[in-house]
């Protein structure tokens, strides 16, 4: 018996029984991905940089110039400050990186504001753990 292809799906045929084969992935409109936006609050380093090399620098299809692009884009205030004389080129982009990986990746600066952040929590007054 003959292979019969479309353009959605391929039937084969092995022997006497047949297969059904999906010839290319279910299209699903995923929603468009937001890049995080990051402040200078040390403490939201590591979420934004995670973030951003998963999404941006460690995309092989973006050109250096894009990544820097997608990166100032992704920056305001103190952060900003720290690339924002940097032009669009392709070899600013890992110039820019190492500037704020060097300014917000501190595991010290962050320990010690994580801890002064779960000092200043208040406490619950009650016995009541479900009020606020």
């Amino acid at each position: 018996m003959p292979s019969v292809v479309n353009s959605d799906f391929e039937v084969k045929n092995q022997g006497s029984s047949h297969s059904l084969v999906s010839a290319r992935s279910a299209e699903v409109k995923l929603p468009t991905l937001s890049l995080p936006i990051f402040s200078g609050v040390t403490e939201e380093w590591l979420a934004f940089s995670d973030l951003f090399e998963a999404a941006v620098s460690n995309n092989n299809d973006l050109t250096g110039a894009q990544k820097l692009q997608y990166l100032k884009g992704s920056l305001k205030s103190d952060a900003l400050k720290i690339i924002n004389s940097l032009s669009i080129t392709n070899d600013n982009f890992e110039i820019a990186w190492k500037l704020l990986k060097d300014r917000y990746f501190n595991k010290r600066e962050i320990m010690s504001s994580l801890i002064k952040k779960f000092l200043n929590i208040t406490p619950l007054v009650e016995n009541h753990p479900h009020k606020f």
